[in-house]
C-alpha cells in the first residue's frame, strides 16, 4: 500500500506549525507505517502499537470467525441498531478503562472503503479516546482496491445506517440542522474537533478539554462561533502563508499550556457590584443587600440568601457549570468605594459532582435541552477550564450575545472588575503559566486534598487549530487578529474576498452590494444584468482592462461570453489567496472558485446549506450547494477519484465552518522565527517573565 507523497507532505506541512519541543511524540501505528509516517510526527517519534486487548475485542466482538465477518460484511444484519450501538459503546468503555497510556497521535488503516464495519468503527472510536486533548488519529485508505462494484455494497450498507465517513462534515454540524444526528463515528463525534480530508488520508484532531465550553459559553450558546471561528481560518491562513512565529509565541503558547499540568483543589473569583449589605439589628429582620443595576437609578431589595442563590443560578448558566460546584463565600463592603462591593466565589473540582447529576437542565435562553443533548457522554469540565472561562465571560461586554453581566445579579457587576485565583499545591513550579493565564495562586496547606482536580495533560499538536489568542494575547476579549500579526507585511499582491449580507468585500474594502433585498440562500441566483455587474467588477478589481470598467445592461451575447471567459483568468499580479463566503451561495462560489489561486484557500459557513440560521425548516445541505460540493470531493479524496475532485486538494470541516484548498500550489513550509525586526518591533513580547 503507497501513501501518497504529497498527502503525507501536506500534513507534515500542517503539524510543523506546532510546538513540538524536545520530548518525542507518542504515537502508535503499525510495523509497516513507521517508515511512512516518522518525517510527518518529527525524527524520532515514540511509537507503539495501536491494539486494543485481545480479550475485550472477543468479550465484546465475539469470535474471530464472526470478527472476520463482520469486516467483510458490514456487521451482522440480524442485530438491530439499538444493539449495536450498545455493543459499541460497551467496547468502547472497555478498550479505555484497559488502555492505560494516553497518545499524542494514531494511525489506522481502514481497508478501501468509506463505510466502515461495526467492529472497525468500534476499533476507531476505542483508540481515539486514549489520545490525549488535542492528539490528532490518521486514517489511511487503501485506494489501490477501490472499484466502481464496490458502489453496489456501499448502497447495501446504507440500508443498514452506515454513513461514509465523508458525512463527518453533516455529524459535526450538528447543530446546524438536528441536535441528535449521529454519523460514521457516534461516539467520538463531539469529541472531534476538525475532520482533514486528504487524498487516501482521514485525519481527526481531537477537541482541547475546553473547546466545547467555549462553543457554548462563548459563542452563540453552541450554534455559532465567537472565537471559535479563528480557531480554523486564522490559523490556516497562517499556514497557507507559511508565516513565521514571533520569537515569543511559541515560547507563550507552551507556558499558557502549562497550566493544564497543574493540580488544582479550588478556583476562587471576584467580582465587584454596585451593591451594598445592609446588616439590621432587629433579630425579627434579616440582612439585605440594595443591587444597583448598570445604567439604573433605582436599586433591588432581596435578602442575602436570595442574591447568593441568584448569583449561583448566573454563573451556572454563564460557564455552563453545575450549581453543585458553585459556592459563594463572602460578600465585602469597600470602604472606600461607598456603594461598591466585592463577592468572592469559589468553584469546585469535577468529582464532587455525582454521576447520576451529571446530566442537568440547561437555562431556557440556551436552546440546548440539558448537558447530553450537547456534551453527550463528557463528564464536568475541569477546573483548568472553569478558571479560563470565567475570565473569558468577564472580559465579554456591550454585544455579546452570551454576555453573563446581563443576569439577575451580575448585571449590577462592574464589567471587566475581576481576579481569579486558583489554590494548588503546584503554584511555584507553574508560576510562569499562572502569570501568562493573568491569574493568582496560594498554595494548599495540607497537600492534597480529597477533592481535587487532576492534571489534563494535552498534546503539543493542540495549538494546530487551537484559539489564536492563545499565541500571545490572554486577556484582549475577542482577539482574532493573528494573521495580521504575523504576516500583515507578505499580503502584497494576495487579495482576499469576503462575501457577507450580500455584500462583497476585497481586501476589507466594499467591491459590490449584490443583494439586500432578502435573506441569502444557498440556491440564490443573480439576474443576468447583476451577473454581468458582479463579473465587470471582479475584472477590473483582478486587473483585466478589456471590458473591464463598463459592461451595458443590454450586453450582446457574445461579448457576455467573453466577459465570463475573462473572469476565468486571473491576474498574476494580485492574485486572490483567500476566500471567506458566510452564505454558502453556490452562485458566489461559481463566480470565485475558478479566480482562486493555486493553493488558495475557499472558506464558507454552512447555515443557509442546512435550511438558514433560526429557520424552522431544516435539512442536510443538498448534493448541489457547496458543502454537497465539498463532501462530495472529501468522500472522493478519501478512496482516490481524482476526476471527482473538483480541483481540491485538501477539505476541513470545524462545526459550520468548510475550507477547502486549491490543488497545485506549493506546499507551505514552516520557516521558523519572524526574521523582521520591524515586524518585532510592532509586537514587543508580552511584560511576562517567560
Amino acid at each position: 500500500m503507497t501513501i501518497p507523497a504529497k498527502s503525507l507532505s501536506l500534513l507534515a506541512s500542517l503539524i510543523s506549525t506546532a510546538t513540538l519541543g524536545p520530548t518525542p511524540l507518542e504515537v502508535c501505528l503499525r510495523p509497516e507505517d513507521a517508515e511512512a509516517f516518522a518525517p510527518v510526527f518529527g525524527t524520532s517519534p515514540s511509537t507503539s502499537l495501536c491494539e486494543v486487548p485481545p480479550a475485550i475485542v472477543e468479550q465484546e466482538l465475539g469470535s474471530p470467525s464472526r470478527s472476520a465477518n463482520d469486516d467483510n460484511n458490514g456487521g451482522d444484519e440480524d442485530n438491530s441498531e439499538v444493539v449495536a450501538a450498545a455493543k459499541a459503546e460497551a467496547f468502547v468503555d472497555a478498550a479505555v478503562e484497559a488502555a492505560s497510556s494516553k497518545l499524542d497521535a494514531a494511525v489506522l488503516a481502514v481497508g478501501h472503503k468509506t463505510r466502515l464495519s461495526e467492529r472497525k468503527r468500534s476499533h476507531i472510536e476505542a483508540v481515539f479516546r486514549r489520545l490525549k486533548p488535542g492528539g490528532l488519529m490518521v486514517l489511511h485508505f487503501d485506494a489501490d482496491q477501490y472499484s466502481t462494484g464496490d458502489a453496489s455494497k456501499d448502497e447495501e450498507d446504507a440500508k443498514h445506517g452506515l454513513p461514509p465517513l465523508e458525512s463527518l462534515v453533516d455529524a459535526l454540524n450538528r447543530p446546524c440542522f438536528d441536535d441528535y444526528y449521529r454519523g460514521p463515528l457516534p461516539n467520538i463525534e463531539h469529541q472531534i474537533k476538525v475532520a482533514l480530508f486528504l487524498q487516501d488520508l482521514l485525519v481527526l484532531f481531537k477537541q482541547g478539554a475546553g473547546d466545547e465550553v467555549d462553543y457554548l459559553t462563548l459563542g452563540d450558546y453552541g450554534r455559532a462561533y465567537g472565537e471559535g471561528r479563528g480557531q480554523l481560518l486564522g490559523r490556516l491562513r497562517v499556514w497557507e502563508l507559511s508565516a513565521p512565529s514571533l520569537p515569543w509565541d511559541e515560547k507563550y503558547f507552551s507556558q499558557q499550556l502549562r497550566l493544564f499540568d497543574m493540580h488544582i483543589e479550588a478556583v476562587y473569583a471576584r467580582l465587584t457590584f454596585k451593591l451594598k449589605v445592609m446588616r439590621t439589628k432587629d433579630p425579627g429582620h434579616q440582612d439585605y443587600v440594595l443591587l444597583t443595576p448598570r445604567k439604573k437609578k433605582k436599586a433591588k431589595k432581596m435578602t442575602i440568601p436570595q442574591f447568593r442563590s441568584t448569583l449561583i443560578n448566573d454563573l451556572s448558566f454563564g460557564l455552563a457549570l453545575h450549581t453543585e460546584r458553585i459556592e459563594v463565600t463572602s460578600l465585602e463592603n469597600l470602604e472606600e468605594h461607598d456603594g461598591l462591593t466585592e463577592v468572592e466565589v469559589k468553584f469546585l473540582p469535577s468529582t464532587v459532582v455525582p454521576r447520576d447529576k451529571v446530566d442537568f437542565s440547561f437555562h431556557p435562553k440556551i436552546d440546548w435541552k440539558n448537558w447530553t443533548s450537547y456534551f453527550r457522554d463528557q463528564g464536568p469540565q475541569p477546573l483548568h477550564v472553569v478558571a479560563q472561562t470565567f475570565r473569558e465571560k468577564a472580559l465579554m461586554i456591550g454585544h455579546d450575545l452570551s454576555d453573563f453581566y446581563k443576569g439577575g445579579v451580575t448585571i449590577g457587576a462592574l464589567q471587566k472588575k475581576y481576579q481569579v485565583t486558583l489554590q494548588s499545591p503546584d503554584c511555584q513550579s507553574f508560576d510562569a503559566a499562572i502569570k501568562v493565564h493573568g491569574f493568582r495562586c496560594f498554595p494548599s496547606s495540607t497537600g492534597y486534598t480529597e477533592q481535587h482536580e487532576e492534571p489534563v495533560p494535552h498534546s503539543p499538536l493542540h495549538r494546530i487549530f487551537a484559539k489564536e489568542k492563545l499565541d500571545c494575547c490572554i486577556g484582549k476579549g475577542a482577539f482574532g487578529d493573528l494573521p495580521h500579526r504575523r504576516v500583515k507585511h507578505r499580503w502584497e499582491g494576495d487579495e482576499d474576498i469576503l462575501t457577507q449580507d450580500g455584500t462583497m468585500y476585497l481586501s476589507g474594502e466594499k467591491l459590490i452590494a449584490y443583494d439586500r433585498k432578502e435573506e441569502m440562500h444557498a440556491g440564490w441566483q443573480a439576474s443576468q444584468r447583476l451577473d454581468l455587474m458582479v463579473t465587470d467588477k471582479l475584472n477590473e478589481a483582478f486587473g483585466f482592462t478589456e471590458y473591464g470598467t463598463k459592461t451595458p445592461p443590454d450586453y450582446p451575447k457574445p461579448l457576455q461570453d467573453r466577459a465570463h471567459a475573462l473572469s476565468r483568468e486571473r491576474s498574476t499580479d494580485r492574485p486572490l489567496g483567500f476566500v471567506d463566503d458566510e452564505e454558502c451561495s453556490t452562485w458566489v462560489r461559481e463566480r470565485l472558485w475558478h479566480m482562486l489561486k493555486l493553493g488558495g484557500l475557499f472558506a464558507f459557513e454552512q447555515d443557509p446549506c442546512y435550511g438558514g440560521f433560526g429557520s424552522p425548516v431544516k435539512y442536510i445541505a443538498t448534493t448541489n450547494s457547496s458543502t454537497g460540493w465539498a463532501r462530495h470531493a472529501a468522500g472522493a479524496l478519501l478512496v482516490g477519484l481524482e476526476w471527482e475532485w473538483d480541483g481540491i486538494e485538501m477539505v476541513f470541516a470545524h462545526k459550520n465552518l468548510i475550507a477547502a484548498r486549491k490543488a497545485g500550489g506549493p506546499i507551505p513550509k514552516f520557516t521558523g522565527f519572524h526574521d523582521n525586526p520591524k515586524a518585532q518591533r510592532k509586537h514587543p513580547p508580552p511584560r511576562l517573565e517567560l
